[in-house]
């Protein structure tokens, strides 16, 4: 039987509702989150919320890595729309809603 699997639904999820990619760059990153949340049994949804998060945390500390505070606002600008695409699907995701509002607020204060 041909079907998606977790790791594509997860991908679909990804780029179609949260508004990113899976970059090279960041495929095994990808690979470890999807990988760690099937092992815990969270549905696609949480899997991805992370992985976006994460990508999320990396570009905030890349580029406020010298003066401590992203200052680029095309970078400010791509960290709220990933953010918002987050709160629109978080419902989905099956872990606490507080716990990803705190990364996203995290993200947002830096």
């Amino acid at each position: 039987m041909f079907g998606f699997g977790y790791k594509s639904r997860v991908k679909k999820i990804v780029e179609d509702e949260l508004d990113s990619f899976v970059t090279p760059m960041f495929s095994g990153r990808f690979s470890n989150v999807v990988s760690q949340a099937k092992s815990h049994g969270v549905n696609e949804y949480t899997a991805a919320i992370e992985f976006v998060l994460q990508i999320t945390e990396h570009l905030e500390s890349v580029w406020s890595e010298e003066t401590g505070k992203v200052i680029d606002e095309n970078i400010i600008e791509r960290i709220k729309e990933r953010c918002d695409c987050i709160k629109k699907v978080m419902d989905y995701s099956d872990i606490d809603n507080n716990d990803i509002l705190k990364r996203i607020d995290s993200l947002l204060l830096k």
